[in-house]
This record gives C-alpha cells, sequence and structure tokens, in this order.
C-alpha cells in the first residue's frame, strides 16, 4: 500500500469512528494526528500544521472516497472534520 494510501485510510477510519458514535474533531487537531502517526505532507515531507495544507488533503480526499468508495464514505469525511469556529472543514 502506498504512502498516500496509507493515509487516506487512516483518515477515513477516523472520519468513520468519529461519524459512528456523532462526533467530529477540528483540522488542527487532525494534522496533529496524523504527525502523530508518522504522517508528513506529500509534497514537502513537513508536519501538518492544520491549515491550507491539510484542508487541500481532507478535499482531494472527499474526491477520492466519492469515486472510489462512494458518497456514504465521503459523506463521514466531510462531517467528521471541522474549523476551529465549527463549521465544517468544506463551509
Amino acid at each position: 500500500m502506498t504512502k498516500i494510501n496509507q493515509r487516506y485510510l487512516f483518515i477515513l477510519e477516523r472520519a468513520i469512528g468519529l461519524r459512528t458514535d456523532k462526533k467530529s474533531i477540528t483540522v488542527p487537531e487532525l494534522a496533529k494526528e496524523l504527525n502523530t502517526a508518522g504522517f508528513r505532507t506529500a509534497e514537502a515531507g513537513k508536519l501538518y500544521t492544520g491549515g491550507v495544507g491539510t484542508y487541500h488533503l481532507l478535499s482531494l480526499m472527499y474526491d477520492w472516497c466519492e469515486s472510489e468508495l462512494g458518497h456514504k464514505a465521503a459523506q463521514a469525511v466531510a462531517y467528521a472534520f471541522t474549523q476551529p469556529n465549527g463549521k465544517y472543514a468544506w463551509e
């Protein structure tokens, strides 16, 4: 499994778990979890900060889920992660 697929699987499992529990976490919290799990940004190999790059990763993740796994998986990603102000990451 490629590193990008491992990253996607990590995010998807986290999203499904959060949605199952009717919870969400902020994008900066997700960034910390990605860093703790050993993931780094795809282009620069740096730590995630919860900024624009992490939001972009979630956008790519949503599109990948929609095309490869279906709408239900994409919806889990869409509603599991929020901005620090409480709005969904995609808003």
